[in-house]
């Protein structure tokens, strides 16, 4: 399985990175984290020394270029902050790429335009998961005990 983390970078989209990565026998064969972030994109690479992962500069307003990335792909998780305004063209460049779909959900406007298509998406039978939660394995921490 081929799976695209656009944000890749980002608190959100390298932590996936290396959930995706920490099993050699998950049945992913590449993870393509992709983000605008140069520099962030590198020091990801040098964290997470796996063959398997790959990082590419994106800027999601260049549709053609978004568009071509997932055609390759099974998967691609938005991990792009939802206040970035990213939300619907990443969305809608799936479905026009026809690649599988997530992300961690944001704000209600765009979870409101996003159910608003489940018909096309529905007619070109691709898959797409909205609002899966925010900040996954961003905060470690621990309770406090009670006594």
């Amino acid at each position: 399985m081929r799976i695209l983390v656009i944000g890749g970078a980002g608190l959100m989209g390298a932590g996936t990175a290396r959930d995706l990565l920490s099993d050699p026998s998950s049945g992913v064969t590449e993870v393509i984290a992709a983000d605008a972030n140069l520099e962030r994109l590198e020091a990801l690479k040098k964290s997470l020394p796996d063959r398997r992962l790959q990082t590419r500069a994106l800027d999601v307003t260049n549709r053609g270029a978004l568009i071509t990335l997932l055609k390759g792909c099974d998967l691609c998780i938005n991990g792009v902050p939802t206040f970035a305004g990213f939300q619907m063209a990443i969305f809608e460049a799936c479905l026009a790429a026809k690649c599988t779909y997530v992300d961690y959900g944001g704000m209600g406007v765009y979870t409101v335009q996003q159910k608003a298509q489940h018909t096309q998406w529905k007619d070109v039978g691709v898959t797409s998961v909205i609002g899966l939660g925010s900040d996954p394995g961003a905060l470690q921490y621990s309770l406090p005990r009670r006594s």
